[in-house]
């Protein structure tokens, strides 16, 4: 969550700084979502959304790999190709449709890099960092808490190993 907040936060800091910035006017009436802010944290947030799925899929022991899952893997690169789209060359009645605001190729290439970014991070903390720091939080619970906190045998796992005897 904190990575997903800072990402955003980022995207939100630069598109003020644009050039070509366009601020949200402030109408009590009527919903005006027609702005730079809305354009990037909406296209930041879509690569967010979708390269979290890959981070978060979890494979072996639960499940088969992502790379046998057809439907996931079609739906991740059909998303992210309409995102890039949507960034990058859409026509003018995407961005009607979509009320996406103009903004010069360097800031589209950044929102790119920032969503990758995003997800090469994720990725790093999900599959190094955290199961680590999970593994030390049961340790300390343990040494901290003594016997209620230890780790117990499910249940099912005692009785498969006293059938095998």
């Amino acid at each position: 969550m904190l990575l997903c907040i800072l990402t955003q936060y980022i995207a939100f800091h630069f598109v003020h700084q644009q050039t070509w910035y366009k601020p949200p006017v402030i109408d009590r009436d009527h919903s005006n979502s027609l702005n730079s802010q809305n354009t990037a944290l909406f296209l930041v947030s879509c690569f967010q959304y979708i390269l979290s799925a890959v981070v978060l899929s979890v494979g072996r022991p639960y499940r088969e790999p992502m790379s046998r899952n057809l439907p996931f893997i079609t739906t991740i690169f059909l998303t992210l190709a309409l995102s890039v789209y949507m960034l990058f060359d859409p026509a003018d009645w995407v961005m009607n449709w979509m009320e996406l605001t103009e903004m010069d190729v360097p800031f589209k290439v950044f929102l790119l890099v920032l969503g990758l970014g995003n997800f090469a991070v994720a990725y790093l903390a999900e599959h190094l960092l955290l199961p680590g720091l999970a593994k030390w939080i049961g340790v300390m619970k343990v040494r901290l808490g003594g016997e209620r906190w230890a780790k117990k045998r499910k249940e099912y796992k005692i009785i498969q190993a006293t059938m095998m005897q």
